[in-house]
């Protein structure tokens, strides 16, 4: 009998093996871990252990963003290494190394025989394996354009250096914070979610498990650019985000604006022509405009038809209505298709056009009459207008002279030029009105020097009727001429206003003129080149010229040596000529002093009475010969006396005195020492000689001057004279109501003394001022205030033209200067204007700019708008001036106009160029503006603008353009094409296409 016996085989079970790893979470390409097998069964005989890890991987097929989950596929994949990969000596162990994040599944390999047989046992660990340290951005995904003020979600992922996703795996597993993002916006008013509100512009974000960090942010409210800056927390480079806020959220308001505007309601004729231009513009709750939104327009008008408009990219939309041949009212009613809570009525009416009124102006109203100036008219001025002051053309208006106050003085009665006319296209119907003649012969009994005459003109319209007067004058007074351009004129443009102010009278002045030229001939008028002398000589030529031969009277006093004055015997004689020399001295002076060898028998003399005859005044002047010392104080003395005695009571009477050095004979001209006999001082002090026949307050030249009414002019010249002398001077001029000039060379004198003649003639008038009050205008006949904000009249600075102030005086003179009265009108919506002294012959004038912005018959100059002169003791009432301002004298556009883009193509690609072309359509008359832009998809940046097309002038249909996109420098990838045309009277039309520049396989690849 045969025993068989069978030993007990024990295999190696799952439980008896035990891995582990020295590395709960190992770093991606960081140090490897060391994963070590232990087999706690004894019986069995290890013979090796093989390592292999393993990894299941998820590969994005689209997406990435958080809210729409990508689609994934999942396989496993070989990663990392295990060194050794086989181990046959106990302890068991292997170093781990891994590039790749996730869980990395290590399958153990246990080789062992057990009761002679070879087996072995597969056994899983699971090794955690974190991505390293961010490297780069992955992702960001957003939406580049949104609405104002509306919720962008912002999708983050980043990689570190091997591609691996950063998440939050481990720090969930073990604790700790996850990388972040911290995320900056501007402007201050776009703000992110902070899990309760919208409350800052900075915010932090933590990537999750997934390997996303995401923000909700809230882009601004106003329409334009956000930028975004990311910030990751491991250091990396930022990345700036731009996100467009599009202005086309839902309005609130609708703002209606009618051109022309005049009126309440705004009007137009009903004559089959005109029209009204409507523009609403859409209003988010924000301010910004609300642009592709549509109002539904439904007139009220049973007869017309309803319809939809849709707002540009401006929020506007802009209609035209009319033209109308029936009055009447009107109305259109616009409502959000939006929001039906906001709607707007516009009432337009549309008015007759028959004439019904006639306003009458002259310009001037006071004037000067026919003998002072054969050639002056005055323009009488009829316009005639419809209901609402509109200019009508081809009205006949008739005139006539009434009521007229001749005085006996008067020889020739005032006349029209003649006595009907019909009114052209500004509504004018002109005539121009001669003013009578007066007496001009002073030994005529009815001679008057004073003649004053008026008129009232009468102009006739149909049954309309409207007077005028008028007033002309032959002596000096206040003439003020109005001129506004144009006549007509369109809102919002501006009219030139010219006003002057004409000093005129009868040619002969009421009141001549009485004046002593003073001159000083002492040794120091040699000096200089030209020598003093001589420049003074030529300076009272000029004002000889100034004054009126045959009516004004010229006198001339000198002082200087007593005796013989003969330049060649001087001492300083080589100053004659150029000074310091002696060679031209004899040519010099017979060529300037005719009357040098001279005597003189007082230390001051006159050298001429007052005389009308100016040419014996000239040759006396040129007799002039300088020698000695300087005894104005007696040069003064003579000069007053001679006009105490022989002046006319009628005459105005003045002494012009000049020196070069301060006094010295016969002492203080003002007598502010002590009088007596002595004469012969050698330099100035305040002690006098005593003239015998003169009072004691007299013998201060000022008194003596003042007391014979008689003024005297003084002239401080060249730089002989002390700072005390100038002082004499200064004081003898201005306390007897002269004028004190100083001259510092020859070259001066010219203006100085033709100033002082300007000084002495007779004024029309004095302390001149006007004011312009605009407080409230006439419009139409009513009375309108044009203060806040709903205004008639607007003053417009122009460094050009207003304010122009100019001066044109009877001897030619010319000044001009600009003003800047912004100031004055922001402050009280007026105009001053400080004129001063308007002399005769003189013309003062001002010439500014105003807005108009209001339509109708605007007269320029109410009762509140004044000229005072004379010291305010005279007024004059500027004439009514008026001029027509229309609603809109160029309106342009049509009734629904359209846009259209069509056909947007790609006619071909090359290396460097994508083709495009496509169809515009535009019924509208605005220029059309077309824009193109690109994004490549995935780019953070929004649109980039790449060309503007060449403005469009409509209307245009079935328009062919084209226009090329340079693709040579772009990086390839998925790329979008915008076209966006737009008008002011019409919706946007926004066109886009897609291409492929470069390998659509590399499309998406960023090179960081």
């Amino acid at each position: 009998m045969l025993f068989f016996f069978v030993s007990t085989v024990y295999a190696l079970d799952s439980d008896e093996i035990t891995i582990v790893s020295d590395k709960d979470w190992m770093t991606a390409g960081g140090d490897p871990a060391v994963i070590e097998v232990i087999v706690s069964n004894t019986s069995v005989s290890v013979q090796s252990v093989e390592f292999e890890a393993y990894m299941v991987v998820d590969e994005e097929e689209s997406g990435g963003n958080i809210s729409l989950p990508s689609t994934t596929v999942s396989y496993p994949v070989s990663v990392g290494n295990a060194t050794p990969s086989t181990d046959t000596v106990s302890p068991w162990k292997t170093d781990f190394y891994c590039e790749k994040s996730g869980i990395a599944d290590i399958q153990v390999t246990v080789n062992y025989i057990a009761d002679g047989y070879a087996d072995s046992l597969t056994k899983e660990f699971p090794q955690k394996v974190d991505h390293a340290s961010m490297y780069s951005f992955a992702s960001v995904d957003y939406d580049y354009e949104a609405t104002v003020n509306s919720i962008v979600p912002i999708t983050i992922s980043a990689v570190d250096k091997y591609g691996n996703r950063i998440d939050s795996k481990k720090e969930e597993d073990v604790g700790g914070t996850s990388e972040s993002f911290e995320l900056i916006s501007s402007p201050e008013t776009s703000e992110f979610w902070d899990g309760s509100d919208f409350t800052s512009n900075i915010i932090d974000v933590y990537v999750n498990s997934t390997g996303y960090a995401e923000a909700l942010f809230r882009i601004s409210e106003i329409a334009g650019t956000n930028l975004v800056n990311i910030v990751p927390s491991s250091g990396i480079d930022s990345k700036i985000l731009t996100i467009t806020s599009l202005a086309d959220a839902e309005p609130v308001d609708i703002v209606v604006t009618v051109s022309p505007a005049s009126g309440d309601p705004p009007y137009q004729p009903a004559d089959g022509e005109s029209k009204f231009y409507i523009t609403y513009q859409l209003i988010d709750q924000w301010g910004n405009p609300s642009g592709n939104r549509q109002l539904y327009i439904e007139p009220t008008d049973p007869d017309e038809s309803a319809f939809y408009r849709a707002s540009n990219s401006s929020g506007k939309i802009e209609i035209s209505y009319g033209p109308q041949e029936i009055k009447g009212i009107y109305s259109l009613i616009a409502t959000s298709v939006d929001n039906l809570s906001i709607s707007r009525e516009t009432d337009l009416e549309f008015v007759s056009t028959d004439p019904t009124d006639m306003l009458l102006t002259a310009n001037p109203q006071v004037m000067p009459s026919h003998d002072v100036d054969t050639a002056f008219t005055s323009e009488l001025r009829a316009k005639v207008i419809d209901e609402k002051g509109n200019p009508v053309m081809g009205e006949t208006v008739t005139f006539s002279i009434i009521d007229g106050e001749y005085p006996d003085s008067q020889l020739a009665v005032p006349y029209l030029e003649s006595i009907s006319a019909v009114s052209d296209q500004d509504g004018l119907a002109v005539i121009n009105f001669v003013p009578g003649t007066f007496e001009t012969d002073w030994d005529a009994t009815d001679y008057s020097k004073l003649a004053n005459a008026s008129c009232q003109v009468r102009a006739q319209w149909n049954t309309t009727v409207r007077q005028i007067d008028l007033e002309w004058k032959n002596y000096p007074y206040l003439t003020v001429k109005t001129n506004v351009t144009p006549e007509t004129v369109a809102v919002n443009d501006t009219v030139t206003v010219t006003i002057q102010l004409i000093g005129d009278g009868w040619a002969l002045q009421p009141d001549p003129i009485d004046v002593m030229l003073t001159a000083d001939r002492s040794g120091s008028m040699l000096r200089d080149y030209p020598d003093r002398m001589v420049s003074l000589m030529d300076a009272l030529e000029d004002f000889g010229i100034e004054m009126k031969e045959g009516w004004d009277r010229l006198g001339l006093v000198s002082f200087g040596t007593y005796g013989n004055a003969d330049i060649i015997d001087y001492g300083n004689r080589y100053w004659a000529g150029y000074d310091n020399s002696y060679s031209d001295d004899y040519e010099y002076i017979s060529e300037h002093y005719a009357g040098n060898d001279k005597n003189y028998n007082d230390y001051a003399t006159i050298d001429l009475e007052l005389t009308e005859d100016f040419s014996e005044y000239n040759t006396e002047v040129k007799a002039l010969v300088p020698d000695d010392g300087t005894p104005m104080r007696k040069g003064l003395y003579y000069s007053i006396k001679h006009l105490r005695d022989n002046g006319r009571d009628d005459a105005v009477k003045a002494v012009v005195v000049l020196s070069d050095g301060d006094y010295n004979y016969y002492g203080d001209p003002l007598a502010r020492g002590y009088g007596g006999t002595k004469w012969d001082w050698s330099s100035m002090q305040n002690n006098y000689y005593t003239f015998s026949d003169l009072n004691y307050p007299e013998q201060d030249m000022r008194v003596f001057a003042k007391d014979n009414g008689i003024k005297i002019f003084s002239i401080a010249y060249a730089d002989g004279i002390s700072s005390a002398g100038k002082a004499v001077l200064q004081s003898l001029a201005e306390d007897t109501g002269g004028k004190y000039y100083y001259a510092p060379s020859g070259d001066d004198l010219k203006e100085i003394y033709e100033d002082i003649a300007g000084e002495l003639k007779e004024a029309a008038g004095v302390d001149t001022a006007m004011e312009l009050m605009f407080q409230d205008v006439e419009i139409n006949n009513q009375t309108v205030s044009n203060t806040g904000s709903d205004t008639v009249l607007e003053y417009v600075y122009d460094p050009e033209i207003s304010t122009l102030i100019e001066n044109r005086y009877g001897n030619g003179t010319y000044t001009s200067e600009i003003v800047d009265q912004s100031a004055w009108w922001a402050e009280n919506k007026s105009l001053y204007f400080g004129v001063g002294t308007v002399y005769l012959n003189q013309t003062w004038q001002a010439t500014y700019v105003l807005k108009v912005e209001k339509a109708g018959n605007i007269n320029l100059f109410n009762d509140s708008s004044y000229i005072t002169f004379n010291n305010g003791t005279d007024t004059l009432k500027l004439p009514d001036t008026y001029f027509t301002a229309v609603a809109d004298l160029n309106s342009t556009g049509v009734n629904f106009t359209s846009m259209d883009v069509s056909n947007f193509e790609i006619t071909s690609t090359d290396t460097d160029l994508i083709h495009l072309r496509w169809t515009l359509d535009y019924t509208g008359t605005y220029s059309v503006s077309q824009e193109l832009s690109y994004h490549r998809q995935g780019d953070e940046s929004g649109w980039i603008h790449f060309n503007t097309m060449d403005d469009v002038s409509g209307p245009v249909s079935s328009l062919s353009q084209e226009s090329s996109f340079a693709i040579r420098d772009l990086p390839p990838g998925n790329y979008n094409i915008r076209l966006t045309a737009s008008a002011p009277d019409t919706a946007d039309d926004v066109e886009e296409l897609s291409t492929i520049v470069g390998s659509s396989v590399d499309a998406y690849i960023k090179l960081e």
